[in-house]
């Protein structure tokens, strides 16, 4: 793949990325106070919040893909921190696991 072509699906999954937290920020109004209680969500607009959440979806798969034969200083980098995910939550769980070298349980 040449630079051209990784610089543009980078640039492709930064754009997905901002309009996937965009569509979260959106629907945390309309669930909750912040929402107009007479705003008549048009269902045009809860199908493109969706779509944008379920390529996020897809993109995990993408990533399950990706992951094998990975390097702990190359998902270290990817994922950060196991508490920016939280230590309680099954992926900082195993962040954190893996970081330590513990073995699979």
């Amino acid at each position: 793949m040449s630079a051209l072509n990784h610089d543009q699906l980078v640039a492709a999954l930064d754009d997905h990325e901002r309009e996937a937290r965009e569509a979260i920020d959106r629907l945390r109004d309309i669930a909750t106070d912040e929402a107009d209680e007479d705003e008549e969500v048009p269902r045009e607009e809860v199908y493109r919040l969706a779509r944008h959440l379920r390529g996020s979806v897809d993109l995990l798969g993408c990533l399950l893909r990706l992951l094998p034969g990975r390097s702990i200083e190359e998902i270290h980098s990817a994922f950060g921190a196991p508490g920016d995910w939280g230590y309680e939550t099954p992926l900082g769980d195993a962040l954190a696991r893996l970081y330590r070298g513990e073995a699979q349980s």
